[in-house]
C-alpha cells in the first residue's frame, strides 16, 4: 500500500486500524487497497461501530470525531505554527507601515489614562463606542509590553491568533484534519480586512476570539450528555466577556444561543443550565445600557455609517474575502483527483466505476461554474474586456464574493438537511447528537445571520452596519467550507495496481493540498506587503505653515493624528465647534464628529484651546484652514466673508483624509462677520 504524506500517518499495525477507520485520518474501507489485513481490520471496526451505535456506516464514522480525535501530527502543528507566524508577521509589517488613526487614538488615549476610574467614567459618558473589557485587558497588556504602536497593536494580533487556533480545534473535532485546516485558513487567509485588523489597536481581535471560544463551548455543550458546572461557568464567563467587549457581542451571543436552542430541539434535549448561563450574562450587562445609550446619541441626527441598501447586505456576505472563487474551484478539482485512502469516503457499491465518472464530472462542472460566477463582474471591469489583468481582477477581488458565498452556504445547508434526513429514521439514534458537523453548521448560520440583524436595525434606527463589525460572523463560513471540502472529495478514485505509480500519485495530490493550505496560511503576511508605505504624517502642512500658526482642522478624523504625531511644537491645531456648520456639511456624519469632540471636552480629553477653531477668525489676524468636505465651517464662515482673504497653499496626502490647505488673513482693518455678533475682542 502506498504511504500517505497527508497530515496524518499511515501504519499497518493492528492498533492503527481503528485510527485509520476514523474519518479524521480519512482512511478508506471501500476495498481499494492491496492490504488485505487492513481491509479486514477496517471491516471489523465498522461492524463494531454499527453493532453498538445502531447507525449507518457514514454516521458511525462521524461518532469518533469528538471522543477519538487523533493527536496533532507534527505536520499539522507545523502548519498551525506557520499560520500564526504569518499573522504575527502581518502585525509587525502593517504596524510599521501605518500611523495610529482616530479610532486607535481613542483606544490609546483611554488605555494610557493615568486614572482607571477616570477611564471608566469617560467610557460611561461615551468617550468611545465600546464597553470597558477591551480597555481593561489592554491596560494590563501595555503594562507588560509598553505603549508603542507595535506593542499596542500586538494585543489585537494575539486575539486573532486565539480565534484561529480555537476555530481550527473546533472544526477538527467535527470534520477532521484536512477539512478543518482548509476551512479555518479559508476564513483567516482570504480576508484582507482581517489582515488589516491584525495590525489595528482596536477590539476586533478580542471580539473574534471570544466568539470563537463561545462557538467551541457551544460545540462541547451540544455533544455533552449534560451541562456540567464547569462548562456552565465557562459559558457564562465567555458570554459575559462577549457582551462587555462590544455592543455587537449581544448580537453574537444571541445568535449562538438561538443556534444552541435549535440544536437541542433537533436532538430532543430540553431547557438546561447552559441557557441560564447566557441569560445571566445578558442580565449583568444591563447596568451598562445607559452608556450604550450615550454612545447611540452621537448617531443623531446622522450616524457615521450610511444606511445600508440591499446590495450592501449581499456584499456583506462576502466578508471582504478575496479569491474565494479560485480557492473553491481548486478544492473541487483537488477533491475529484484525491485517492480514496487520503480522504475516507462511503462505499459506493458495485457500480463504483460508473459512479467515479459521475462524481468527477459533477465536481469538474462545479469548479467551472464557480469560476464563471467569479467572472460575473468581468463585464464591469474598466481594465479591459477579457484581458488577463481583468480576469485576475474579477477572480481575486471581492466585488461579487457575497453571491458566491451565499451559494456556498445554501449548498452546505442542503447537504446537511440531506444528511439529517438519512439519519432521522434510524432506530435509537438522535441524528444531531451524533453529528457535530450539523451542530456547527447551525451555529454558523446563527453567526451568518448577524449582518441581516444589523441591516434591519439600521433601517429603523441609527445605522450600525459596517464590514469590520462582521469579522466574527465570517467564522460562520468555516463549517460551510468544511462541508464543501468533504463533498468535493467524496469520489472513490481507484488506486493503480502498480505500487510505485500509486505512491507517486499520492505524493502529487498530497503536495497539491499542502501547497493550497500553505498559501492560505501565508496570505496574511502577503497582504501586509501590499500595505502602502508609511510617509511622514502632516509634513505637507508643517512645510507651509508660518511660525506659531493656528491651524483649523475641519475633519476631526485628522485632528487627533496630527496632534499625536506633531513635529513642530510652535503650531496649534484646533477644531471648529460649530454645530450649524456640522449640520450643513456635505458629509452627513459631520454631526458625529462634533458630538464626539463635545464628549471628549466633557470628560477632559480635549481642552478649550483644542476646540477653539470657530474663534480663530476673531482672535488671529492670519491662520490656516484644512478645508474638508466633512465640515461646512470654511464654506459658511470664511469663503462668504468679504473681510477675509483666502489663498490655497497646499493639499493633503495619505494617510490624512483629502483636504485643501488655505492661508487666511484679514483684509486691512475689516472685522469678520462672525466676530460682529460675538463678544470676542478683535486684536
Amino acid at each position: 500500500m502506498p504511504e500517505s504524506l497527508t497530515l496524518g500517518r499511515t501504519t499497518k499495525s493492528t492498533e492503527g486500524v481503528a485510527r485509520f477507520c476514523d474519518p479524521v485520518v480519512r482512511m478508506s474501507c471501500s476495498g481499494h487497497t492491496t492490504d488485505t489485513s487492513l481491509d479486514q481490520g477496517c471491516a471489523a471496526t465498522w461492524t463494531l461501530q454499527n453493532h453498538y451505535r445502531q447507525v449507518p456506516d457514514h454516521t458511525a464514522a462521524r461518532l469518533d470525531t469528538v471522543s477519538s480525535t487523533p493527536a496533532w501530527s507534527p505536520a499539522e502543528l507545523a502548519l498551525l505554527g506557520f499560520s500564526l507566524l504569518s499573522l504575527a508577521t502581518c502585525c509587525v509589517v502593517i504596524s510599521a507601515k501605518k500611523y495610529f488613526w482616530i479610532d486607535e487614538l481613542f483606544s490609546w488615549t483611554l488605555v494610557t489614562d493615568q486614572s482607571l476610574s477616570h477611564m471608566l467614567c469617560a467610557l460611561w459618558h461615551g468617550a468611545d463606542g465600546a464597553p470597558p473589557l477591551y480597555y481593561l485587558i489592554t491596560r494590563g497588556w501595555t503594562s507588560l509590553f509598553g505603549t508603542s504602536e507595535l506593542a499596542f497593536r500586538s494585543f489585537s494580533c494575539a486575539g486573532f491568533m486565539v480565534a484561529l487556533v480555537v476555530t481550527w480545534i473546533t472544526l477538527r473535532r467535527a470534520f477532521g484534519r484536512w477539512p478543518a485546516a482548509v476551512a479555518a485558513l479559508f476564513v483567516f487567509g482570504l480576508s484582507p480586512l482581517i489582515a488589516y485588523q491584525v495590525g489595528e489597536a482596536r477590539f476586533y481581535g478580542l471580539l473574534t476570539a471570544l466568539v470563537a471560544i463561545a462557538v467551541y463551548l457551544y460545540a462541547r455543550a451540544v455533544a455533552a450528555p449534560s451541562i456540567s458546572r464547569a462548562l456552565a461557568l465557562a459559558i457564562w464567563v465567555t458570554h459575559l466577556a462577549l457582551v462587555y467587549c462590544h455592543v455587537y457581542g449581544l448580537f453574537y451571543s444571541g445568535g449562538i444561543l438561538l443556534a444552541w436552542i435549535m440544536s437541542d430541539r433537533l436532538s430532543g434535549r430540553r431547557w438546561h443550565s447552559g441557557y441560564l448561563a447566557v441569560l445571566l450574562a445578558w442580565i449583568m450587562f444591563l447596568p451598562w445600557l445607559p452608556a450604550v445609550r450615550a454612545v447611540s446619541e452621537t448617531g443623531q441626527p446622522h450616524s457615521w455609517m450610511p444606511v445600508p441598501t440591499g446590495r450592501d447586505l449581499i456584499t456583506s456576505f462576502g466578508f471582504s474575502l478575496q479569491g474565494a472563487a479560485v480557492v473553491l474551484a481548486a478544492i473541487v478539482l483537488l477533491g475529484a483527483l484525491t485517492p480514496s485512502h487520503l480522504f475516507k469516503r462511503p462505499s459506493l457499491g458495485s457500480s463504483q466505476s460508473q459512479n467515479d465518472v459521475r462524481w468527477r464530472i459533477q465536481r469538474i462542472g462545479a469548479a467551472v461554474l464557480i469560476v464563471l460566477l467569479g467572472l460575473a463582474g468581468l463585464r464591469h471591469s474598466t481594465i479591459g474586456a477579457w484581458s488577463l489583468t481583468a480576469v485576475a481582477h474579477a477572480l481575486l477581488l471581492q466585488e461579487h464574493e457575497g453571491i458566491l458565498l451565499l451559494l456556498l452556504v445554501t449548498f452546505a445547508v442542503l447537504r446537511a438537511v440531506s444528511e439529517f434526513r438519512r439519519r432521522e429514521g434510524e432506530p435509537g439514534t438522535r441524528p444531531l447528537a451524533v453529528s457535530p458537523s450539523i451542530a456547527l453548521l447551525i451555529v454558523g448560520l446563527g453567526l451568518l445571520g448577524i449582518p441581516i440583524v444589523s441591516f434591519v436595525a439600521s433601517q429603523v434606527g441609527p445605522s450600525i452596519f459596517t464590514p469590520r463589525y462582521f469579522i466574527p460572523a465570517s467564522l460562520g463560513l468555516a463549517p460551510c467550507v468544511a462541508y464543501f471540502v468533504e463533498w468535493s472529495s467524496q469520489t472513490s478514485l481507484g488506486i493503480s495496481e502498480d505500487e510505485a505509480t500509486a505512491r507517486s500519485h499520492d505524493m502529487l495530490i498530497t503536495a497539491a493540498w499542502t501547497v493550497l493550505v500553505t498559501v492560505l496560511a501565508a496570505l496574511p503576511a502577503l497582504h501586509s506587503l501590499h500595505a502602502p508605505t508609511r510617509h511622514s504624517l502632516g509634513m505637507e502642512i508643517e512645510a507651509v505653515a508660518p511660525a506659531n500658526a493656528f491651524i483649523v482642522v475641519e475633519n476631526e478624523l485628522d485632528l487627533l493624528p496630527l496632534l499625536h504625531y506633531q513635529q513642530r511644537q510652535d503650531l496649534t491645531y484646533v477644531y471648529p465647534m460649530d454645530w450649524a456648520a456640522a449640520k450643513s456639511a456635505t458629509e452627513l456624519d459631520a454631526t458625529v464628529g462634533y458630538k464626539q469632540m463635545a464628549i471628549w471636552e466633557r470628560v477632559g480629553y480635549a481642552n478649550s484651546t483644542m476646540l477653539s477653531g470657530s474663534e480663530v477668525p476673531c482672535t488671529k489676524p492670519e491662520f490656516l484652514v484644512l478645508n474638508s468636505r466633512r465640515n461646512a465651517w470654511f464654506d459658511d464662515r470664511i469663503l462668504s466673508d468679504s473681510a477675509l482673504a483666502v489663498k490655497q497653499i497646499g493639499s493633503s496626502r495619505p494617510p490624512l483624509h483629502p483636504f485643501v490647505i488655505y492661508f487666511v488673513h484679514r483684509r486691512g482693518t475689516s472685522v469678520p462677520v462672525a466676530c460682529r455678533t460675538t463678544s470676542i475682542s478683535v486684536p
